[in-house]
Formats: structure tokens, sequence, C-alpha cells
């Protein structure tokens, strides 16, 4: 999200900064869900000044998902990582310690 808003600030200045500045705005009214209503607010602006177009169509790719190959360092990650998410459980969950 942030290339994708850099690269919205390089390309149409104008827009980006405006977004930023609703971003900003919106983010100290409290429960409001500052990053959708932004986005909205940025491609309505963008649609009325032309500057931003609906692709003609939108395509759905389905991948299998890749193979990955294990090595020893992961075994060590994957066991202490699992010790230090057991303190992360409420009181009555924790089966070890």
């Amino acid at each position: 999200m942030g290339v994708l808003g850099i690269e919205l600030v390089v390309k149409i200045p104008w827009l980006g900064l405006g977004a930023v500045v609703v971003l900003v705005a919106l983010m100290r009214v409290p429960y409001c869900p500052a990053a959708p209503l932004m986005l909205v607010a940025a491609t309505v602006a963008g649609g009325i000044a032309h500057e931003a177009t609906v692709p003609e169509t939108v395509t759905i790719a389905w991948t299998l998902p890749h193979l990955v190959t294990l090595v020893w360092s992961d075994l060590w990650r994957a066991l202490s990582g699992r010790a230090n998410a057991i303190w992360q459980y409420p009181r009555g969950w924790r089966i070890w310690f």
C-alpha cells in the first residue's frame, strides 16, 4: 500500500497529496475507518478529474501453492517460536509450563 501511495504521489501529485491530507485528517476521528474512506475519496476524485480509469476487464488467476524446502535453521525457529507463542495464550489455555 505504501508503494502504491508513493506511486500515486509521483504520478498525480495533487491527488496523492490530497489523499494523504484526507487520510491524516480522518485518522484523528475516533473509530473512523480512515483508509477505506480515503481510498473511496481518492477514487471518486480521480474519476471526476479523469485522472484514474477503471480497467475494462478483471481477471482472476488461480495458482497452486509453491513447494518450500526446509533447512535445519528453520527447525530451531519453529521450536523457539512455539515456546514463545504459548505465553500469548490466556492463563487457562496454557498447556505447558
